[in-house]
């Protein structure tokens, strides 16, 4: 069984975990535009839609080439992804980390490893 957290965007009677946590899922497609720095909204948007062209609860926006609308359970949402790459490239401060891999939490620790202290040159 597949837990989805609420924050991943889409709520759990929408889509089957498999749209957004498989290897090629939306979330992933996601993380793989964010680690190339010429990566854009419009080349996102056309892998998103590359890989689902057929799945009936997403659909393209006629007038954009960048929106796509999602059939959630509530209704349609559609989603702009002008500012997605560039919320999701967002740095992870050290500091953040530590704190979080201090967490009494098992779960949240193992989600923040403590990071390695830089060695100096000697």
């Amino acid at each position: 069984m597949v837990v989805v957290p609420c924050w991943l965007g889409f709520p759990r009677e929408t889509m089957s975990p498999d749209t957004y946590l498989r290897p090629i899922g939306i979330i992933a497609l996601l993380d793989e535009a964010c680690m190339f720095p010429k990566s854009t909204h419009q080349t996102f948007s056309t892998k998103l839609f590359q890989h689902f062209w057929s799945h009936p609860r997403l659909a393209k926006e006629k007038f954009s080439e960048t929106d796509f609308t999602i059939s959630h359970y509530a209704g349609k949402v559609t989603y702009h992804t002008d500012s997605f790459l560039d919320k999701n490239r967002d740095y992870v401060v050290v500091e953040h980390c530590n704190l979080l891999s201090s967490s009494k939490c098992p779960f949240v620790c193992e989600l923040f490893p403590q990071l390695p202290e830089k060695i100096s040159p000697q």
